[in-house]
């Protein structure tokens, strides 16, 4: 299991210090306050709202992808102590997981989170699997009613189901609850609102009139200005209020999501929000704004539109759901736009789903759909601010890419050589298409994903490779909304190779996605095949019980039960093999942590294709995958570092390149990288006619193999900045590494006294 860092644990001894020394200073009030959409709720995207002050950080839910939005964004992590979470289900908690490694690694000693029953449960739940021994997460629940801080004062509005004392039923009512739902317990309820309101500004002191009533520079203008009434020398007594402004009312906002019609009473009734709707006492406690988690499905129904029209005209509605678009990422569009240049068939361009329109219940009304990065600025107050949505300029990417030196023509060699090859390629099998949907190890990065990798074994049947946090996320980037839920209606199968939280934390996610494909396409469920460690069984009972009800979407295999040397298969493999039909699903032990296996897949048809999962070069992986027409290995380090690559039993690529020699594989293709290598890794001299590098949203059917090769020089170019800062990263740590090496010898060469 990963350690922590010894510069994250400085890190946080040095902002313990920092808090500590701060502790007993008077804080200032922010000055500026903006509403962030991070994640919009579109297809794809989390729905995820950061709030950030010249103080203080806060998000609001924080759904598979979060991190890695705010990655790419820029958006800092560091200030971010408060997590407020609107429902418990896995749509708003699947990048928290994530989130919270990211932030111990930062060193930030503690953070809080706010919200619904159960929400404490999950780092427990993470134990087996999350080193998060370095920062301190503490729960406050509803029955606390406020939270505050030196920003802003948060007032938790619980809502309850109308059967709240009733047995479980349909709907939101189906699942699992390890606590009684009830209106007498308000920490018992899975859904809670949030009415924030920042803290007043202080009035500003104004000088010129000071100096008109004759104050001295000097202490008497800071009492004047902390609001104290100062006497002159002369006996003249100034008061505070005719030198310095009013106070700045602080800007009202409110976070809610209703998922169900279920809630509306209690919405209605909530007596809390009356003090910021039309009904409120003084302008400046009506809402500035209400943020919609909602879906649209409930927004259109008569009540939830009642409730908005309480709110006064000038209330901004901002709609952070499914009808949001699905563009978040400038990254990922940037990178299908230079890499397309290369092949369009292996690197086919990103969908984007457009924003839909609102249910026309709402048209009349003050509503916006977010975008993702649009921000609503409320200290100073300026309103909606769509200077920085995220926008694609295809033209941009492809004329920055033809300005990297030397790349238009390598690109033409590329093009040259790859139609040489058209009669090597021509009748090549269909299947099997391999998608990269995650390439990088640990963590997600802007430009690569987590681990996931689909196989189209045939047109009508599909198997996942692991399936990091993010995939579901990954599938609808490639193929719309639309055809990714053909897909998982064809998707039979998920292997998990071991229990490092980057190989499965998108697996939930994955199940309901699954399911309600199937409700919206009319087909009858069919539970998914999950062959997975043990752990697999009680991390996903756990999540059941206290998330989402999954335990009935999937039927588990133990890795255990398929391993490729068994005497004679097990009644498991021959009744998935039948299920999937497949000539062979043979598992095996390899290098990395307990219970960590690879995998080889033999068609009927006759190919056979290895994955290596996590691992150091093994040979019980050689012998399993012997004669692959395809091998998939993980690559995670550079050559020069062997050795860290032993300490964290991973391969280097040479490594990699060498397994699928010894295998006498056919090709092939390097995945896993570190995010050192987030554009290309370093290609050595063991790169060859049969190795192929994986990119994300990369897919490589038969045919294209012998292309893949030929894109290396194309590839250096394209990415040339990024590749010779990595060489010379590469030559200071051999330089630091030599120097090293020679006062060590020095050393052991001076004669002893």
């Amino acid at each position: 299991m990963p350690k922590v860092p010894t510069a994250a644990i400085q890190l946080r001894t040095q902002r313990i210090n920092a808090k500590a020394k701060n502790a007993n200073r008077p804080k200032p009030r922010p000055s500026e306050i903006s509403l962030w959409v991070l994640g919009n709720g579109g297809p794809g995207n989390p729905q995820s709202l950061y709030v950030s002050t010249d103080q203080a950080r806060y998000l609001f839910n924080c759904g598979e992808g979060t991190q890695r939005l705010a990655t790419e964004h820029k958006v800092k992590l560091a200030k971010l102590e408060h997590l407020f979470f609107t429902h418990n289900k896995w749509k708003n908690l699947g990048g928290l997981p994530g989130l919270a490694l990211t932030v111990q690694d930062i060193g930030v000693p503690e953070f809080f989170i706010h919200g619904p029953v159960n929400m404490e449960q999950l780092f427990d739940m993470t134990r087996g699997f999350m080193v998060l021994q370095n920062v301190t997460i503490t729960k406050r629940n509803p029955s606390d009613k406020v939270f505050s801080d030196n920003c802003m004062e948060v007032v938790y509005v619980p809502l309850f189901p109308e059967d709240t004392v009733g047995s479980p039923g349909s709907g939101e009512r189906a699942g699992k609850r390890q606590r009684r739902c009830s209106q007498d317990d308000p920490d018992s309820t899975p859904v809670v609102a949030y009415i924030c309101k920042p803290h007043s500004r202080p009035g500003q002191l104004n000088l010129e009139k000071c100096v008109s009533f004759g104050v001295p520079p000097g202490p008497l203008l800071g009492e004047l200005k902390s609001g104290r009434d100062v006497t002159l020398p002369n006996g003249t007594v100034v008061k505070s209020f005719d030198v310095v402004s009013p106070e700045e009312a602080g800007p009202v906002f409110v976070v809610v999501e209703v998922p169900s019609e279920d809630y509306l009473k209690s919405l209605l009734e909530a007596e809390p929000f009356k003090s910021h709707q039309i009904t409120a006492g003084r302008d400046e406690d009506a809402a500035k704004v209400v943020v919609h988690f909602t879906p649209s499905s409930v927004m259109r129904h008569p009540s939830y539109v009642e409730w908005i029209k309480r709110f006064p005209a000038s209330t901004t509605h901002l709609v952070l759901n499914e009808c949001a678009s699905s563009l978040s990422s400038v990254a990922l569009h940037r990178a299908q736009h230079r890499l397309n240049l290369l092949s369009s068939s292996i690197f086919p361009l990103l969908h984007v789903e457009e924003s839909s329109c609102l249910p026309k219940e709402l048209a009349d009304l003050n509503i916006t759909v977010g975008d993702s990065m649009s921000k609503f600025r409320l200290r100073p107050f300026r309103g909606l601010d769509r200077d920085s949505v995220v926008r694609v300029e295809p033209e941009a990417y492809v004329e920055e890419a033809h300005s990297s030196f030397g790349f238009s023509e390598k690109l033409e060699e590329l093009k040259a050589a790859a139609a040489l090859k058209k009669d090597e390629v021509s009748g090549m099998p269909s299947h099997p298409q391999i998608l990269f949907l995650g390439t990088a190890s640990a963590i997600p990065g802007k430009d690569r994903n987590v681990s996931a990798i689909l196989v189209n074994v045939s047109e009508d049947m599909s198997i996942l490779l692991d399936c990091g946090e993010g995939t579901f996320n990954q599938l609808v980037r490639f193929y719309g909304l639309e055809r990714a839920r053909n897909v998982l209606t064809r998707l039979s199968c998920i292997f998990v190779s071991h229990l490092h939280a980057d190989h499965h934390l998108g697996l939930v996610k994955v199940l309901k996605e699954r399911q309600a494909a199937f409700e919206v396409l009319g087909i009858p469920y069919e539970p998914l095949l999950v062959v997975a460690p043990k752990f697999m069984v009680s991390w996903m009972s756990r999540c059941s019980h206290a998330f989402d009800s999954v335990a009935e979407l999937f039927k588990y295999v133990d890795n255990a039960s398929l391993l490729y040397d068994q005497a004679s298969p097990s009644a498991e493999k021959l009744e998935l093999l039948q299920k999937l039909k497949l000539k062979d699903f043979g598992t095996v032990l390899v290098l990395h942590c307990k219970n960590a296996y690879g995998v080889t897949l033999t068609a009927e048809t006759g190919w056979k294709l290895t994955y290596s999962g996590d691992t150091m070069p093994c040979d019980a992986l050689i012998k399993a995958g012997k004669g692959s027409d395809i091998l998939i290995h993980e690559a995670t380090m550079e050559d020069d570092l062997a050795e860290e690559a032993i300490i964290k039993t991973h391969s280097t690529t040479s490594q990699a390149i060498d397994v699928g020699k010894r295998m006498e594989a056919k090709f092939t293709l390097l995945t896993h990288f570190s995010q050192r290598y987030a554009k290309l890794p370093l290609i050595s001299d063991k790169f060859h006619g049969s190795v192929g590098c994986a990119f994300d949203h990369m897919l490589v059917r038969p045919s294209d193999l012998p292309i893949l090769p030929l894109l290396f020089p194309a590839l250096k170019s394209l990415f040339a900045e990024h590749y010779e800062e990595m060489q010379e990263k590469t030559a200071k740590k051999l330089r630091q590494k030599a120097l090293l090496n020679a006062l060590n010898s020095a050393q052991v060469s001076v004669p002893q006294a």
